[in-house]
């Protein structure tokens, strides 16, 4: 019998993205029709400020029932018509390519140790049945949040058998700040979903940022960690010693600043950006995350965003081949700051080249670690033709 063309296509991950502003239901049917392929397996999707956004995935999850469906809010969505808002964006995965297995914890403000830790060995024990194969070299997890990530991160990644762990808290554009997670349509609260996957697709995963530790270290001596909030560095008051440490008056430290010269800590080998939120009256400072007392902060030396993002994505190239897919979870201050340098589109075209889907986040996570001002994830190679 002859060959058919379609025994040599070779499949894999399907990205998407619609920008329609009729209905949520016309943008789920068409945004459902760019990823549905045979035997679907997960769908990830980041929903920017669009109308009704739990109609659209109501919608849209009855369309591809029998997948796994994970939507999170997006204050900004990457997807292939590019870095943009009031879209959605999407990616596909069949189940041979990508075995997972999937769980919601909810109630997350009175979840304790316990409960977290049995939740994650449950999902990793579940991978096993359905991958016998697993190691930590060819599976990952995955996680998504709606809400403070830290204690949740650090006890995922604690349980997680040696898989790395990446993801990115749920953020949003609209004005009423409200962020949100769907799963298979639903709207969840107080909640993070983690997936633990294997795969034989070759993967890497990455954390860019263009950000490196300089001087003065600046030791935290006074700190409200559950609070995010840094009341004292080298013994004087937080925002007086920052001020010193880049060369400001400490009248002169605002928002804007605090967007260009975050701080950085380094754990053995790896450097992690700790932002500043702002200043109290009495010279605290508020971060973006918790800060421990005893912690080494620097001041952050800036390097160039489009260069370092060129760098890192094309050391991954030599390794993979061309990407098939790239999940992203990028710092919404990095958006801010790409838009007022410039840059937007040069690395808008950096991203769609590495066939990324993904989104602005309020905190990225990266190995057990809730960060700023870093873009985070993984790229898939492509698979293998059959």
């Amino acid at each position: 019998m002859p060959e058919r063309a379609a025994d040599h296509v070779v499949q894999g991950p399907r990205i998407g993205q619609t920008c329609l502003r009729s209905t949520p239901e016309a943008a789920a049917a068409e945004l459902a029709a760019q990823l549905e392929q045979p035997g679907l397996g997960l769908v990830l999707l980041f929903l920017g400020d669009i109308e009704s956004p739990e109609r659209f995935c109501t919608e849209f999850s009855a369309r591809l029932r029998g997948a796994s469906v994970l939507g999170v809010s997006a204050a900004a969505e990457i997807g292939p018509q590019g870095y943009l808002q009031h879209s959605v964006a999407g990616v596909s995965f069949r189940r041979n390519d990508l075995p997972f297995a999937f769980g919601v914890l909810e109630s997350l403000s009175t979840a304790n140790l316990r409960k977290i830790h049995h939740f994650t060995s449950a999902l990793i024990d579940d991978l096993r049945m359905r991958s016998p194969a697993m190691t930590p070299a060819n599976s990952f997890a995955l996680m998504m949040i709606e809400g403070t990530s830290e204690r949740i991160a650090h006890a995922f990644h604690d349980g997680l058998d040696g898989l790395r762990l990446i993801g990115g808290t749920a953020s949003t554009a609209q004005a009423d700040g409200q962020t949100r997670l769907f799963v298979d349509g639903r709207l969840v609260r107080d909640a993070a979903a983690l997936i633990v996957a294997s795969t034989g697709l070759p993967f890497r995963i990455f954390k860019a940022q263009h950000y490196s530790a300089g001087d003065p270290p600046l030791v935290v001596t006074g700190a409200i960690p559950e609070q995010r909030i840094v009341t004292e560095l080298n013994g004087l008051p937080a925002a007086r010693e920052y001020a010193r440490a880049i060369g400001l008056d400490p009248a002169a430290i605002c928002t804007d600043v605090f967007a260009t010269r975050p701080l950085i800590c380094r754990l053995g080998n790896n450097s992690f950006i700790r932002s500043i939120r702002f200043a109290a009256p009495e010279g605290a400072l508020t971060f973006f995350c918790s800060v421990e007392e005893g912690t080494v902060l620097r001041p952050a030396v800036r390097k160039g965003m489009t260069e370092s993002l060129s760098d890192t994505f094309a050391d991954i190239r030599a390794s993979l081949g061309e990407p098939s897919v790239t999940l992203g979870f990028d710092c919404v201050l990095r958006r801010t700051e790409m838009i007022a340098t410039g840059s937007a589109r040069k690395i808008e075209r950096i991203l769609m080249r590495m066939k990324m889907v993904g989104f602005s986040t309020f905190g990225e996570q990266y190995c057990g670690m809730h960060i700023n001002q870093t873009m985070t994830g993984i790229t898939f190679g492509k698979p293998n033709p059959r």
